[in-house]
């Protein structure tokens, strides 16, 4: 009454009033109870807008700073794949292998450490690398994974998969028995090759890198592995 409103009109100027308290961390305030609709709608708008700007910038630099190491990754995923496809010594040897033998080629040597060119490179080549290394990489495993279908698992029988869980724990537990404790290896190495040895080999080294690099793995003891 105080308004001059009718009790249809305080029950619309209260509603807009707590849209536009809802809406406070969009408009960055808290509009008062006269605002209007219009000048309302257009504060959401801005403030949605402004927030679709963000998000459009964070992924641009996310996409940016990975760019141009998983172009380099990309290219030596090629090199090693026209390697493969030569059959060299047979073609008994996985593309995977020539892709880690490429990559330690061109890191040792025109992308090294001490190269002016890797040392020019290798901090915007890093990011990428590392997005390739801890994140495809396992969506590939995954992928690959796919191909096999319960219905083939199932053909194999209770007794081979048993067979085949035993192999992997048990090399598992006396790869860390073994190289950690008896043969005084570090336990980030030993870690990496009986993860190696127990699953699938290069891939699986790589796939668990990230996760043993906490313990200490670096890129040398990767490479050993």
């Amino acid at each position: 009454a105080g308004f001059g409103f009718s009790a249809p009109g305080r029950d619309l100027q209260h509603g807009l009033w707590m849209t536009g308290r809802s809406t406070k961390t969009v408009l960055g305030k808290s509009p008062s109870p006269n605002v209007s609709p219009c000048l309302l709608q257009r504060r959401v708008a801005d403030g949605g807008e402004a927030s679709s700007r963000s998000s459009l910038r964070m992924a641009s630099d996310f996409v940016n700073q990975r760019l141009p190491g998983l172009l380099l990754v990309a290219a030596l995923a090629v090199i090693a794949d026209r390697i493969a496809a030569l059959k060299l010594m047979g073609g008994h040897l996985s593309p995977l292998l020539y892709a880690t033998l490429t990559g330690l080629v061109v890191g040792n040597s025109v992308l090294g450490k001490a190269s002016d060119l890797g040392k020019k490179c290798r901090p915007s080549l890093k990011p990428g690398i590392a997005f390739a290394k801890a994140r495809l990489l396992r969506l590939g495993i995954i992928l690959y994974g796919c191909k096999v279908s319960l219905q083939q698992i199932m053909q194999l029988g209770a007794g081979s998969f048993a067979s085949a869980l035993t192999v992997v724990f048990s090399t598992l537990v006396l790869g860390e028995l073994l190289g950690a404790r008896l043969l005084q290896v570090d336990r980030a190495t030993a870690l990496l090759v009986t993860t190696g040895a127990s699953i699938c080999g290069v891939s699986a080294v790589l796939a668990a890198a990230p996760v043993v690099e906490e313990d200490g793995a670096d890129g040398s003891k990767v490479s050993v592995a």
